[in-house]
């Protein structure tokens, strides 16, 4: 597996390249930043301000009660920008009007400080934990036992993800992606129409990939692609520039992506996309992944920005890992790189060949990690995590077989906890088992 000596080494390396990352940033763009908080917000130049600075407010009368239909818009009952463009856009699409696409929790930058490791050489701690960690790797060393009834646990856990997701999909709709069948790798696996990622730069404004959120409070908002073709890699880069993403994770080996490979190939080649010059400033090759820093220039725009790429390179194609190990230091590694970004709000791109499977156990993984750091209480359940994942994404774990490798990956994780005592997420179980011992 990865070491902790790689994955540091990961972050500064990261971390030094954010001072002169955004130093080209026009000041139009670092507005759009702050922005992207919904999954529809429509790229305009106008502000609230500007929207509301033509009206007359004054009034002769006593104030009207608001309609309830008004007030549904937002809870918060704060004016969007996208509210004000979102009747136009619509006329020409053919997304049901009635369909309303729920908007981006506000998310929650992590503020985990790294305590000394000798917290957890306290034997009574170290013992309750243990006890923990025994009562799951139990549980998961049942995932394929038979019970009375026939089937086994996975068998019952996956039918419930199943029977959510068929309940849940009957109140969405795929129809946009049925439109553009040339961009899509396999003709089942589409997006939904309420979830899908809406490109504004391009003739039309599909791809096919899919917002992920209201997973964890405290995770990062995803959006899970499949692999871009030579002929849709112009939508990737774009939906990349658009969402202001940082950091992509590719869950495809080299093999995987044939010749579909959407970024330059040696350090210092570039690549030209669309109006985009994407330019590869460093390769570094680790134990079970590569990073690479990629930049993005606009030059008509004189805009430039960075992304940090990673590629995990140790999964064997359609099988699976003999360990998990390699995997979660590399969902440990993206949480790294992720509380090292610049904004919290921008999105973390996944993709794999098809955005399905590999996809969805780094996503899950990721949010279970997240889930049991601020929320102590318990071990995350990982199914009705995984039910929260398919309302984004149909079949984003793709069989029961990613359903069993994750609950190994997140036991070998809680294990991690014990045996290296440094992982940057151990705070929380320490706060956890110190509860026990006061109760």
């Amino acid at each position: 597996g990865s070491s902790i000596a790689d994955q540091n080494a990961g972050a500064v390396g990261y971390s030094s390249y954010y001072p002169q990352a955004y130093t080209q940033y026009t000041a139009s763009q670092a507005q759009v930043g702050q922005q992207a908080a919904t999954p529809t917000a429509n790229k305009t130049k106008e502000s609230n301000v500007d929207l509301l600075s033509g009206l007359d407010f004054t009034i002769s009368q006593a104030p009207l009660i608001p309609q309830q239909n008004v007030a549904s818009k937002s809870e918060t009952g704060e004016v969007k920008p996208s509210d004000a463009s979102e009747s136009k856009t619509n006329v020409s699409k053919p997304v049901p009007p009635k369909e309303e696409r729920p908007a981006l929790p506000e998310i929650k930058r992590l503020n985990v400080k790294i305590l000394p490791s000798k917290q957890l050489n306290n034997n009574d701690v170290k013992c309750l934990f243990m006890q923990e960690i025994e009562k799951y790797e139990k549980y998961v060393e049942t995932l394929t036992n038979k019970t009375l009834s026939g089937p086994t646990n996975l068998d019952i856990k996956w039918k419930e993800i199943q029977d959510k997701q068929d309940a849940e999909g009957q109140k969405k709709i795929i129809s946009v992606a049925r439109c553009y069948p040339m961009k899509n790798r396999f003709p089942d696996i589409l997006p939904y129409d309420y979830s899908r990622v809406e490109l504004h730069g391009t003739k039309d404004d599909y791809i096919n990939a899919s917002y992920i959120y209201d997973v964890s409070p405290y995770a990062p908002s995803f959006i899970v692609t499949q692999t871009p073709t030579s002929s849709t890699s112009g939508d990737f880069w774009t939906m990349i520039r658009e969402q202001q993403v940082e950091l992509i994770f590719c869950v495809s080996n080299d093999t995987e992506i044939g010749q579909d490979v959407y970024w330059p190939k040696e350090k210092g080649q570039h690549l030209n996309v669309l109006n985009m010059v994407i330019s590869l400033q460093s390769v570094i090759v680790k134990s079970h992944w590569i990073e690479r820093l990629i930049s993005v220039n606009l030059p008509e725009k004189r805009e430039s920005w960075v992304v940090m790429h990673l590629q995990f390179t140790s999964w064997p194609g359609s099988l699976f890992p003999t360990s998990p190990e390699p995997f979660i230091a590399y969902v440990l590694e993206l949480i790294t790189l992720y509380q090292q970004q610049r904004c919290a709000t921008h999105p973390v791109v996944v993709h794999c060949t098809s955005g399905i499977g590999k996809s969805g156990l780094a996503c899950l993984l990721t949010a279970a990690i997240y889930d049991v750091t601020n929320n102590s209480n318990s071990v995350p359940d990982l199914a009705c995590l995984a039910s929260k994942l398919t309302n984004c994404r149909k079949n984003i774990l793709r069989d029961r077989e990613h359903l069993k490798f994750a609950y190994e990956a997140f036991l070998s994780y809680m294990k991690q906890i014990v045996n290296q005592g440094k992982s940057p997420l151990t705070v929380s179980f320490i706060l956890l088992l110190a509860r026990f011992i006061r109760n």
